[in-house]
């Protein structure tokens, strides 16, 4: 989605070095897994504190939290 909203700002003809430019200038943009910001230089877009394991649990037809932020397991 990120490279689609590069597009949509660069039009469809865009250099790779315009899509680039898009992505590490993005701050604040909002994902799946939380906000992204790649303007911090790190180049990773998200840090750590987003980071969590899900698992599909058959009988509930859907994805279920499998750990806290961090990927901390859950605290009983």
């Amino acid at each position: 989605m990120l490279v689609v909203d590069a597009l949509r700002h660069a039009g469809p003809n865009a250099t790779a070095d315009q899509v680039r430019d898009f992505i590490l200038h993005a701050h604040g943009w909002v994902g799946i897994n939380g906000v992204y910001d790649f303007a911090s230089g790190d180049q990773h877009g998200i840090g750590e504190n987003a980071v969590a394991i899900a698992r599909w649990d058959a009988g509930k037809g859907t994805w279920v939290a499998a750990s806290r932020p961090r990927g901390l397991l859950p605290q009983h």
